[in-house]
């Protein structure tokens, strides 16, 4: 009787959906990374603007360009994605920090690479204490995202990471904005405890299609009650006020450089099939919010490659 028992637990926990009448879909923007693609970054964005509609953004303060000499700023592409933004009433998460989204996950000046630890975190608070007081005027941004996955030691070329750094990163941006903080980390590789600790907001990574060095490509077979179930227990546990995706795979994952590979590998790891299977998956998943990790690679495939299928395929998400 308990093995039949639990065999029906472990059923209704890989078949389970937890379906939200209302789900917010947005996206992480790049503009290294659709640079890295030899797009034009503008284009790009105006494009999932204009056409595909998308109304949130999580957009991303690369401190090595902001800042690429020390004490002078430039705001000037950063400030031009908020506004287009606001132009057409979209929200935007911005992401500051030494580490935020795409690889090699840490964008540090070179004035600051030959920095003692104490020397880089001063001159990072520094930055984030211009990058607050600058960008709290605008009134579409709704978060301020401090560092990206900051905890996950695994993964990108950065330093060792500190939770008490961490810490002082976060309590100087609430010093400056009474916004919420959001904090990231990783929904396949980390439990979430510390980071939940000092968040107002968690966003998780949902990475289920990837390649390492030990089996090649491989799949994570987690179920969505899995992501669910583990925002419910921090919830209860800790002061976080709510777990949303900050990820979600929406692109390959593979040995190289999508540039380097061909076509066929990179469907290999995420092909259109995939891209329907993530998105009702995320449907299952029960969060209320979910940003799709891909925008770019959607549009190098439709200008670059004359495959318009993701880009068809993302409309329908934010036309429906």
């Amino acid at each position: 009787m308990v093995i039949i028992i639990l065999i029906i637990f472990l059923l209704w926990f890989y078949f389970v959906s937890f379906k939200k009448e209302r789900v917010v879909y947005g996206v992480t923007f790049s503009q290294v990374f659709a640079e890295d693609l030899g797009l034009d970054w503008q284009q790009v964005y105006s494009a999932s603007l204009d056409e595909l509609k998308i109304k949130n953004y999580r957009l991303v303060a690369y401190w090595n360009r902001i800042e690429k000499k020390q004490g002078v700023f430039d705001f000037s592409d950063l400030d031009w994605q908020i506004e287009e933004a606001a132009k057409r009433d979209a929200k935007v998460i911005l992401a500051v920090g030494q580490r935020t989204p795409r690889w090699p996950e840490c964008f540090i000046p070179d004035w600051a690479a030959d920095f003692t630890d104490g020397q880089r975190q001063e001159a990072l608070l520094n930055y984030l204490k211009v990058m607050i007081n600058h960008y709290k005027n605008y009134n579409n941004i709704v978060y301020w995202q401090v560092e990206n996955e900051p905890l996950l030691s695994v993964f990108g070329e950065c330093p060792p990471p500190s939770f008490n750094n961490l810490k002082e990163e976060v309590n100087l941006v609430k010093s400056l904005d009474d916004r919420q903080v959001i904090l990231t980390d990783s929904g396949e590789l980390s439990f979430w405890i510390r980071t939940a600790q000092i968040a107002d907001v968690l966003g998780t990574s949902i990475y289920h299609s990837i390649y390492n060095k030990w089996w090649g490509y491989f799949y994570y077979p987690y179920p969505p009650a899995f992501y669910y179930l583990h925002a419910k227990i921090i919830k209860a546990f800790f002061p976080v006020k709510e777990v949303i995706v900050s990820e979600f795979q929406f692109e390959p994952w593979a040995r190289k450089d999508i540039t380097e590979i061909s076509l066929d590998e990179q469907f290999r790891s995420f092909d259109l099939n995939r891209f329907r299977r993530n998105y009702r998956y995320a449907q299952r998943s029960g969060f209320s919010e979910v940003y799709l990790w891909g925008v770019e690679w959607w549009y190098w495939l439709k200008e670059e490659k004359g495959i318009g299928d993701f880009w068809e395929e993302a409309k329908k998400i934010w036309q429906e």
